[in-house]
């Protein structure tokens, strides 16, 4: 797994200089929206929480290869919900993210794959103990363009925390706007 880390990382940085180096490229601008769920394992129980996140990413196409482009962004994703763990019982929670995507846009799909440097759970509740921090985190994430101006995406990762398992998926919509 760090392999696959070191290698996400050091490509993402690669693209990023690229994206420096050339600034005459178009800035991305993509508000989103999605549904997410997520599978908290904390070893002795489960709880699937599914709530409303919402977002931003700022980026840039780092190469045009003509029918499609390269590109690179910062993306921000947060949300609120509940947990509900038997022992402790119900806590609120605010889901951050925060991370750099590198992808292919093509004209009806676009894919990329995400290095988180936050992941970060904040409970409300204190019984629940330390906040979860699962960093360092490789997402996937894949958009579907069939609406003008709309992108429908779905994106997936699974982190790891002192014992404690995450996974999350969200689908959503997205606004990609290139000015």
């Amino acid at each position: 797994m760090n392999k696959l880390r070191n290698t996400v990382v050091s490509f993402c940085a690669v693209v990023g200089l690229m994206a420096v180096a050339s600034p005459s490229h178009a800035l991305l601008i993509e508000p989103l929206v999605g549904y997410g769920t997520s599978t908290l394992d904390a070893g002795t129980s489960d709880d699937n929480p599914s709530t409303l996140y919402y977002g931003l990413r700022l980026g840039t196409d780092v190469v045009d290869l003509g029918f499609a482009s390269l590109f690179a962004a910062v993306d921000y994703k947060t949300g609120n919900g509940e947990f509900d763990l038997p022992i402790v019982g119900k806590s609120d929670f605010t889901h951050t993210m925060t991370g750099i995507d590198v992808g292919l846009d093509l004209p009806l799909i676009r894919a990329w794959m995400g290095y988180l440097f936050t992941n970060t759970i904040a409970f409300d509740n204190a019984l629940y103990g330390d906040d979860f921090e699962g960093d360092g985190v490789v997402s996937l994430g894949l958009g579907l363009g069939l609406i003008p101006f709309i992108e429908i995406n779905v994106e997936y990762f699974t982190s790891e925390d002192s014992g404690t398992d995450l996974d999350f998926l969200m689908v959503g919509v997205s606004v990609p706007l290139d000015i």
